[in-house]
């Protein structure tokens, strides 16, 4: 949780940094004292962590950029689709989503476990075989076309994430220090701008 002193109003964090929402969550946020100067005055007050938790929290963060990767992978292999069957979104192991006698599916089972922390699906575990199956949640079907429009944000995610794109995220730093030189995508595609490499 994350409380704006200048609006007082709270914004929760939980469901986007779920290990730092957990180690925090039995700590009470305030808003600062009035009488301090607003020169003074932080726009947020974020709750204090143990060093110890501080650095789970920081390797949480260090890694988010897991979560679109995996969201990308689990379209390109269609798994969106295969669980939604035109409707019936029924609870699925990962050993349905891939082709018959994949030798190792548990490489499968720990992305849709880690989309299911991020709430793109449920997970269903059989009562007599311990067996994880995974149905989509109302995030999930985003990703599937279930109105009449036919539409789904599948594509969405898959242009955001293309390899043209991704490169330039590595040179974000040189737009701050340079900011009237090229933009990231240019200097990382031979100072080509984004919409002149996509109007090509």
């Amino acid at each position: 949780m994350v409380y704006h002193t200048d609006t007082g109003t709270a914004t929760d964090t939980s469901r986007v940094f779920p290990l730092t929402a957990s180690l925090a969550h039995s700590t009470t946020l305030t808003k600062m004292p009035s009488s301090m100067s607003p020169a003074a005055e932080p726009t947020t007050v974020v709750a204090e962590l143990s060093p110890a938790d501080a650095r789970l929290a920081m390797m949480e963060l260090a890694n988010m950029i897991s979560v679109p990767m995996a969201l990308t992978a689990v379209i390109r292999l269609g798994v969106p689709a295969a669980i939604w069957a035109n409707g019936a979104n029924a609870p699925l192991p990962a050993t349905a989503l891939l082709p018959a006698g994949h030798p190792d599916t548990s490489v499968l089972e720990r992305l849709l476990r880690l989309l299911t922390s991020h709430g793109v699906f449920s997970e269903h575990v059989g009562a007599d075989d311990g067996t994880r199956r995974y149905a989509l949640t109302s995030v999930g079907r985003t990703l599937v076309p279930n109105d009449p429009s036919g539409a789904s944000y599948a594509d969405y995610v898959l242009q955001h994430h293309q390899d043209e794109l991704v490169h330039a995220w590595p040179r974000l730093h040189d737009a701050v220090l340079d900011p009237a030189g090229p933009e990231s995508f240019a200097r990382v595609h031979n100072g080509i701008s984004a919409y002149a490499y996509y109007g090509q």
